[in-house]
């Protein structure tokens, strides 16, 4: 799929191209999820001298390893970016602008 994006550039446009990026990179992230889910979980399943099963594994929603914990962590990052860019914002000349609602201008000569 990323290689469609790049090899048909001048017959996409940039918003379908962002979206293909988009669902390239969410289908990516699924697949290492589920790989990880595969074999650390599974791994803790299966014993390799087969002795014994464990149960299954179903995460509650507010353990301290369940569902809620997860997507806060997952959350986390996203967070301290956010509050990282209201404090020292990385392009402080558009952010200026674009509140003052006026379009970018190039800088003049003197």
């Amino acid at each position: 799929m990323l290689a469609i994006v790049v090899l048909m550039r001048p017959f996409l446009t940039d918003p379908l191209r962002n979206m293909m990026g988009l669902v390239a990179s969410l289908i990516l992230l699924l697949q290492v999820f589920s790989m990880r889910w595969n074999v650390v979980i599974g791994g803790q399943l299966f014993s390799k001298s087969m002795r014994g099963f464990r149960s299954n594994y179903v995460p509650e929603l507010f353990e301290k390893e369940g569902i809620a914990m997860a997507m806060l962590i997952f959350l986390l990052p996203f967070v301290v970016m956010a509050v990282f860019n209201r404090v020292l914002p990385l392009h402080e000349e558009e952010a200026g602008q674009a509140a003052a609602g006026g379009p970018l201008s190039k800088p003049q000569r003197v």
